[in-house]
């Protein structure tokens, strides 16, 4: 499925470990590469005041099974 840009992704977790598995992710280093080329907007930037609101849909296990 094409999605069109500008895209914002949002992650919580340590922040020198999730730069570098962008970084080491080949899907990424594509798009930086075509970023480069095509004159295409790529940032990442780290924060320490993040919102990021609950999840209020239903958390039943559509697919996945219990052991």
């Amino acid at each position: 499925r094409t999605y069109s840009p500008p895209y914002v992704m949002t992650a919580i977790g340590d922040s020198d470990r999730l730069r570098a598995a962008l970084k080491n992710e080949p899907g990424v280093r594509l798009y930086e590469q075509y970023a480069l080329r095509y004159g295409l907007r790529y940032d990442v930037a780290a924060s320490e005041d993040l919102s990021v609101p609950a999840y209020e849909q239903s958390v039943r296990m559509r697919y996945a099974q219990p052991r």
